[in-house]
């Protein structure tokens, strides 16, 4: 099946965060912004593309290791939108 979509109704987003296009707080703004841009301007698709060596390497550890539990903890509720797990055991 073949289903016709206009070019002008898809959004682009290529992302650009360094080499390895590392996930933080910082990229979720700006991505935050494009979608609110696309939703205002009749997109109907946006496609999130990585570098010509990967898509993304995912969270940014090297800026999560210099946070605070607290701060670690805020950012991952962030990145999984709220859904987040702690064993029991020592903290």
């Amino acid at each position: 099946m073949t289903i016709p979509i206009d070019p002008a109704s898809v959004k682009i987003i290529s992302m650009r965060q360094g080499g390895a296009n590392a996930i933080n707080r910082e990229f979720f703004r700006v991505l935050s912004g494009h979608l609110a841009d696309a939703e205002n301007a009749d997109i109907t698709a946006v496609e999130l593309t990585g570098n010509e060596r990967l898509f993304s390497a995912g969270l940014d550890l090297i800026t999560l290791y210099e946070y605070s539990r607290d701060q670690t903890e805020e950012e991952m509720r962030e990145f999984t939108g709220g859904a987040i797990a702690s064993a029991p055991g020592k903290h």
